[in-house]
């Protein structure tokens, strides 16, 4: 693999290694800080709704008692003879009466009642703003027993009598000596606590808060499902937490089959549990766009780091790569070229000692051609004077052969006359 290559490769792997985890760092922190944030303002809307709805409930047990108290209505009240049962004309049109003035404050803009009616000492329905409810025994029924002594807000129940999901508020009604002559209950729109808690402001595309009852039944409506009121029970965590009395904070399946996080609040008093949810999709929106920002960002830093990857390898490859051909010419014994590296670093200072390294050799080898040559000229010489020499020593060598042969054939010569002579003798 080429060096341009590899160091382009370790630029991009820092690169990614460093976006990867810095993304991871900067999600885990963004994730955990958006959720704490998007806790605490589920946290300010379910504690807003709860005070809005106990206002509201409040309110109510309020206008109720100061209905119970109203001149007009007491008046109409008293004029009947009988309060257990109409008599005769006159008790008819006191109940005519009593009963027009119940459903004109009724319609009035400032009641959230739905229904108005007096239960008798015995808990018998004297008077109904709803015709058919009169008549009714309401003995039974708590808000009547409690409604004789003090005024009551029974918590939400589920109404036989109408079929449907209610909350009663009940208030004595006395003569001019304190006596209970009777209870004055009012039926509670909850359509009313439906819209404050539908009421979207801060809660997004999904938020929503609602309220279930400590039967793990949703007693308003849902903004996404028709019908829940009282209609089916409702089972997750965040339910569960709140019913056992926790005010906290879950993320859990909600009962859309969707994961929220939610704030939830248990109202004893009222035997209610309010959550307040979103969905985690929708909450943690920032962050998938925070992600996706930074992956966009993490392309473009990839981008640009190859390229200065590219760049930066063309300042340390050309150079190697110029000295790589330096070294090729040097071992094909070319020592007149020269390595141009012009950067001032290392790569620049081993080109100079490079180049400086030719040039010595250079020197030195032209001075080892001029001593072969010097010492070719001496050799030459130095041979001709041995030729010279031989010349003579193989002069002398052939006379001195020559005198040696002479003696031997002389000295052959006088042996041969000795023997000659002692013949002769």
């Amino acid at each position: 693999m080429k060096l341009s290559i590899k160091l382009i490769s370790v630029f991009i792997s820092l690169a990614l290694i460093i976006i990867l985890v810095s993304s991871l760092i900067f999600f885990i922190i963004g994730k955990s800080s958006i959720e704490d944030r998007v806790r605490s303002q589920l946290e300010s809307i379910a504690v807003l709704k709860a005070n809005q709805v106990e206002s509201f409930i409040i309110e109510e047990k309020y206008h109720l008692e100061e209905l119970s108290q109203d001149e007009t209505l007491l008046n109409l009240f008293y004029a009947m003879n009988n309060f257990h049962e109409v008599s005769n004309s006159n008790d008819m049109i006191a109940h005519h009466k009593l009963q027009d003035y119940l459903i004109k404050t009724l319609n009035s803009p400032s009641q959230n009642f739905f229904e108005l009616f007096i239960l008798n000492e015995k808990g018998i329905a004297h008077m109904s703003t709803d015709k058919k409810q009169e008549g009714k025994i309401k003995s039974n029924e708590i808000y009547f027993k409690r409604g004789l002594t003090e005024s009551y807000i029974q918590p939400f129940y589920y109404d036989l009598s109408l079929n449907l999901p209610s909350m009663t508020v009940s208030t004595p009604i006395k003569d001019e000596n304190g006596i209970v002559k009777g209870v004055l209950v009012g039926r509670v729109n909850l359509k009313v606590i439906s819209s404050i808690l539908t009421e979207r402001s801060g809660m997004g595309d999904t938020g929503e808060t609602y309220l279930v009852n400590k039967f793990n039944y949703m007693l308003t409506e849902s903004r996404f499902k028709d019908d829940m009121a009282l209609k089916g029970a409702i089972y997750n965590s965040g339910v569960e937490d709140c019913l056992d009395g926790k005010e906290s904070s879950l993320k859990y399946i909600g009962y859309r089959n969707i994961e929220v996080i939610d704030y939830h609040i248990w109202i004893p008093e009222r035997e209610i549990c309010l959550l307040a949810a979103i969905d985690t999709e929708e909450a943690l929106q920032p962050v998938n766009d925070l992600m996706k920002a930074t992956v966009f960002v993490s392309l473009l830093i990839t981008i640009f780091a190859s390229i200065f990857a590219f760049l930066f390898s063309k300042t340390i490859t050309s150079p190697l790569g110029e000295i790589v051909k330096g070294t090729e010419e040097f071992a094909k014994e070319n020592l007149n070229y020269k390595i141009q590296v012009k950067s001032k670093d290392e790569l620049g200072e081993l080109s100079v000692a490079f180049n400086k390294m030719s040039d010595e050799l250079k020197t030195s080898n032209n001075k080892i051609k001029n001593h072969e040559k010097e010492l070719e000229s001496e050799v030459e010489s130095r041979t001709k004077e041995l030729k010279i020499k031989i010349e003579q020593l193989e002069k002398f060598s052939n006379l001195t052969v020559g005198r040696e042969m002479k003696m031997v054939e002389l000295k052959k010569q006088v042996k041969e006359l000795e023997l000659k002579l002692e013949k002769k003798k």
